[in-house]
């Protein structure tokens, strides 16, 4: 009985069975591969000897874009290369909806931790700097929002409007901040319930139907002219 056939270890398992694995011209040993695609089956009629080329080649046919990333860096193929599969990857992974990008558990969990820890990027200086920077911007080229009423335009000219002022701006981003914390605490952030339903507007009473939307309706021009009532 093969002592290895209770062990992960497959290339021993392999050895085990068929004897010894071969070895390339380059002296490179020829990679194990399993045939049905699961690496827990290790069982001996499941392994077969391939190179690293013909590995590579399995993968790619099978369009396992993972598994050809790997085997393209050990082959040292070109950045462009490896890239191009990584960007495969991708595609396949919002084809499918598992993307992280797509709101999946993944993300969901990494936004809370960071959010709690005080490491997302919501809570940083850098982050209220990038704010004030942007904010600054739209002053000075007038497409901020607030520039169109006239009593702004006078604030803005005299350099006191709100948005003009970094004090205010970091405290504004703090706010937000627990605000996003009290979100994720309550567990009503867009990042935990992307499809949940309903949600009212404490700020203007609006009634929305997909929590996805609330950040865009609490920037928006109805909102702020609503609560100015």
């Amino acid at each position: 009985m093969c002592i290895y056939c209770s062990t992960t270890n497959y290339r021993k398992i392999y050895e085990s069975h068929f004897g010894s694995i071969p070895t390339e011209d380059n002296g490179r040993k020829y990679h194990i591969h399993h045939i049905d695609g699961n690496h827990f089956n290790n069982d001996p009629t499941n392994l077969k000897a391939v190179t690293i080329q013909e590995h590579y080649d399995i993968h790619y046919s099978q369009g396992d874009w993972v598994a050809c990333h790997r085997l393209a860096a050990i082959m040292q193929h070109s950045p462009e290369e490896i890239s191009e599969l990584a960007r495969k990857n991708a595609n396949e992974q919002v084809k499918n909806g598992k993307h992280p990008w797509q709101g999946g558990e993944h993300q969901k969990r990494l936004a809370k931790r960071l959010i709690e820890d005080g490491s997302h990027h919501w809570t940083t200086e850098q982050h209220a700097e990038s704010i004030r920077k942007r904010e600054k911007e739209k002053v000075e080229n007038g497409t901020h929002p607030f520039s169109g009423a006239e009593n702004n335009k006078r604030l803005l000219a005299q350099g006191k409007h709100p948005s003009q002022n970094p004090e205010h701006c970091a405290y504004m981003s703090k706010i937000q901040t627990e605000y996003n914390k009290a979100r994720v605490k309550e567990g009503i952030h867009p990042f935990q319930k992307l499809n949940a339903s309903p949600w009212v507007c404490e700020l203007c009473g609006k009634e929305g139907k997909n929590l996805s939307n609330f950040d865009r309706h609490r920037n928006s021009k109805v909102c702020i002219k609503n609560r100015r009532r």
